[in-house]
């Protein structure tokens, strides 16, 4: 089977008798999308060619890197970078080990650190439901939205149980928010604080899930508020009231399994008030590092896709023209397909590009990607530039990146054949 030719001469004989894809080399790099004509300080670091050209990635867009437990990806790819970027990021630390190795340097070089770990009573705070808005407009849109990151479909599509639990909890919040609202005007009103307390009481005494909802069906309030109000009364309220239905129990149980872990004493803490905003971390070219225990990932996969949906959705909503104004931001997101189906990820992968933001996306398994997404392939594609490390044949990773580079002339038949073959790719050629 023909090898990657190493020669130079031989490099430029095949360049010209051959079509098709063929392996990068440091004369390719122009005009590629690994070029840096700009001289952007802004750059990834990617590793090196074959003719030890140095390969990075300083255009607007996102990555994505899949390999297995034990392939390199913190020492080789996400260490380096984090002591490069000189622009904001935000990280997802699972092992705690980024935040160890890197946060000194950044902060000494960069900007401010701040460190959102549950587990640590001097973490930084942020209270995701301080962001509900200061509108009724705001809060309808921010309640959905919210809700949506709280209640992660486990299929692809939301199940009743999981629609219902995602009306109950945007009821929940935009009553939170109105109530807030009256307070502001009337210093005289009392009002829940927002917090994750108040939710999951709400969820778990009738008596109070019931008193706030109330809220939304007072006349005064926009027809959205009421409509969501006599959703859950008539298919919640009134069945469990009238015929002892247990339809709302069932729903609220789908809620709180959910947000179960967010209840403790130290997440309480860490979201009982608000260190940095979104836009300001970009601004002050900071770096905000999210550090859990590997194994407790899933626990926490609410609390994490609606901080780093808040995140994303702040800067997708900022101007193109205020964005040019702004150093990119990097998101590193380890574990990504833990995570679950992530709206807010697929728009920044559609409409970061001219928002400055750069997703660099991480998976072990291919598996775990065609879960979370129905398209992995349309999905893995929309990242601009794609890293696989040590791509096993058992789940087809060897395959998809066989397709993905595509095919050349074969001088032998005269025909088409793969640039690598998958059984290539797991083979001591692409070994390290």
């Amino acid at each position: 089977m023909p090898k990657k030719p190493v020669d130079p001469t031989i490099q430029k004989i095949h360049s010209r008798m051959r079509s098709g894809g063929k392996w990068l080399t440091g004369s390719g790099i122009k005009g590629s999308i690994f070029d840096n004509p700009n001289n952007s300080e802004y750059v990834l670091s990617l590793g090196s060619l074959d003719d030890a050209t140095p390969l990075t990635f300083s255009k607007d867009g996102s990555l994505f890197t899949l390999g297995p437990a034990g392939s390199g990806k913190t020492q080789s790819l996400v260490l380096p970078n984090l002591l490069k970027w000189p622009g904001p990021a935000i990280v997802l630390d699972v092992k705690d080990e980024l935040y160890e190795l890197t946060a000194g340097y950044r902060a000494q070089t960069f900007g401010p650190v701040y460190k959102f770990d549950v587990r640590d009573p001097k973490t930084h705070q942020f209270n995701p439901f301080e962001f509900l808005g200061t509108s009724l407009a705001d809060i309808w849109d921010n309640s959905g939205f919210l809700a949506k990151m709280l209640v992660n479909p486990r299929a692809s599509r939301l199940d009743f149980w999981e629609g219902n639990a995602r009306n109950v909890i945007q009821a929940i919040l935009i009553s939170m928010g109105v109530l807030k609202l009256d307070a502001d005007e009337d210093e005289d009103k009392n009002c829940p604080e927002m917090t994750f307390d108040t939710l999951l009481d709400a969820l778990a005494s009738r008596a109070e899930l019931t008193e706030l909802i109330d809220t939304l069906h007072e006349g005064h309030q926009p027809g959205q508020f009421r409509r969501l109000y006599k959703n859950i009364d008539d298919n919640l309220l009134q069945p469990e009231a009238l015929r002892g239905d247990r339809v709302l129990g069932h729903v609220l149980t789908t809620a709180s399994a959910s947000l179960q872990e967010l209840g403790g004493i130290r997440t309480v803490q860490a979201t009982s008030g608000t260190d940095w905003t979104p836009y300001g971390l970009r601004r002050d070219n900071a770096t905000l590092y999210i550090v859990l225990d590997a194994g407790a990932i899933e626990d926490y996969v609410p609390l994490l896709r609606i901080l780093l949906g808040i995140h994303l959705r702040a800067y997708l909503q900022i101007t193109d023209a205020d964005a040019k104004k702004l150093a990119p931001i990097l998101l590193m997101v380890d574990e990504l397909p833990q995570l679950g189906h992530m709206g807010p990820i697929e728009q920044g992968l559609d409409l970061g590009r001219s928002k400055g933001i750069k997703i660099w996306g991480f998976a072990q398994k291919l598996i775990r990607i065609q879960e979370s997404y129905s398209d992995a392939g349309g999905f893995i594609g929309s990242f601009r530039a794609q890293i696989f490390l040590d791509p096993p044949s058992m789940d087809n990773t060897a395959q998809l990146v066989s397709n993905m580079l595509g095919t050349t002339d074969d001088l032998s038949t005269g025909g088409k054949r793969p640039v690598a073959e998958p059984a290539e790719l797991t083979g001591e050629e692409f070994r390290d």
